[in-house]
């Protein structure tokens, strides 16, 4: 019966999981910024993000959250950006057309956009 229970609980935690991600993206190949100021190196990665997202969608402005992670050691270039868009249809939106950013001959050549899926649903994929 716990064992039951166990698994309602974690399927219910995986559901949440997923559903608050739904509305991410995952941005790789940013450079960090080199400003001494958390706060300009904030300013920085969104005018980043801004750039490639106009860039992708022709000019069109969303609203979003822009949260860079940490970097492992010092010696780190880049780290993920995660974005955090106010609905789904604007995250599928802009996935859908990611591809503009390897297709053509640009700055963004190395930038990729993901997803941000939970572990479980990483291992799922692999």
């Amino acid at each position: 019966m716990q064992l039951s229970k166990d698994l309602l609980i974690s399927s219910s935690n995986q559901f949440r999981k997923e559903k608050r991600r739904k509305r991410n993206l995952i941005v790789f190949g940013i450079r960090i910024s080199k400003e001494k100021e958390a706060l300009d190196r904030k300013r920085n990665d969104e005018e980043e993000i801004n750039k490639i997202l106009e860039f992708i969608s022709g000019g069109k402005k969303t609203e979003k959250i822009v949260i860079r992670f940490k970097p492992k050691s010092e010696y780190d270039t880049t780290t993920p950006i995660l974005i955090k868009f106010n609905d789904e249809v604007t995250r599928n939106e802009i996935l859908s057309k990611a591809k503009k950013l390897e297709s053509e001959k640009n700055a963004f050549q190395r930038i990729y956009l993901n997803q941000d899926l939970t572990i479980t649903r990483q291992h799922s994929y692999k």
